[in-house]
């Protein structure tokens, strides 16, 4: 049976100004990702996540991969913590309007505003200022630098889970910052749990996990979903409608974020 999609040619730009419901109806999207076998990842073992860190890249990809998550933990009472590595003044590089600067402030509220949604008052949000799209290797110089800092928070408090992005997600940035926590969790000598969350690879066969490789969870989102909606809202200067001197500037387009429009989340964690 062919999509509607198969049927009627609508041109890419057209796409992206649909509502995102009506693309996730209309084409559905054929990620490998959503054919992986998965385990479901029940409300009995999240009640156990007690002290969790959620990672992210850039402010933003928390709320994509792992909104309705967090918004499930924040009714459970649980405490989230949570780090971002890079500073995100690398999405506009050419706005007067909004120079690095301002645009760190701007995202740091963004990310703010999304998390106060998703149901964290008093979140620990720690920000490693690291620039776009230099997020170290381990061959990089700076790497131990910034490892050294994330393992001090780690031993600070150490989680009972730790979440991170797929360690082959297809941003530099995220390949660097799987690095970048993996080997601050074995200077921190703590074993918290590890789940890594897909971004990009959502849209990179090449990048998607191997059989066996990993085990896939799913989660049930749909009591937060509408919260998690709300919460990728908020990110106004990735969605195209703040920054407006900047053409080339990066977007969230919608057709990306139909894959997180989704009553479900995926997590990988090593068998």
């Amino acid at each position: 049976m062919r999509y509607i999609r198969d049927l009627f040619k609508v041109p890419h730009r057209v796409k992206n100004k649909m509502p995102v419901w009506a693309i996730n109806l209309m084409w559905p999207s054929h990620s490998p990702l959503k054919k992986l076998p998965y385990q479901v990842l029940g409300p009995t073992e999240t009640a156990s996540f007690q002290s969790v860190l959620v990672v992210s890249p850039h402010p933003d990809d928390e709320t994509l991969a792992c909104g309705g998550l967090i918004a499930l933990l924040a009714q459970a009472r649980s405490k989230v913590q949570f780090v971002v590595v890079c500073d995100g003044s690398g999405s506009h590089p050419h706005s007067r309007e909004y120079p690095p600067a301002k645009l760190i402030g701007i995202r740091r509220i963004e990310l703010g505003s999304a998390l106060r949604t998703l149901g964290i008052v008093d979140s620990a949000s720690h920000y490693l200022g690291v620039p776009d799209n230099a997020a170290p290797f381990p061959e990089d110089e700076g790497f131990s630098d910034v490892v050294e800092r994330m393992s001090g928070l780690l031993a600070s408090e150490p989680p009972d889970v730790v979440i991170i992005p797929w360690r082959r997600d297809s941003s530099r940035d995220h390949r660097a910052v799987w690095h970048i926590v993996t080997e601050a969790i074995s200077r921190a000598s703590i074993r918290p749990r590890v789940l890594e969350y897909p971004v990009w690879v959502w849209t990179e066969a090449k990048d998607a996990p191997y059989p066996g490789e990993v085990r896939t969870l799913k989660l049930d989102i749909s009591l937060a979903l509408n919260k998690k909606r709300k919460a990728i809202a908020c990110h106004r200067s990735q969605l195209g409608g703040l920054i407006k001197d900047d053409p080339s500037g990066f977007k969230l387009e919608r057709i990306f974020l139909a894959n997180f429009d989704v009553p479900w989340e995926l997590y990988f964690e090593v068998a």
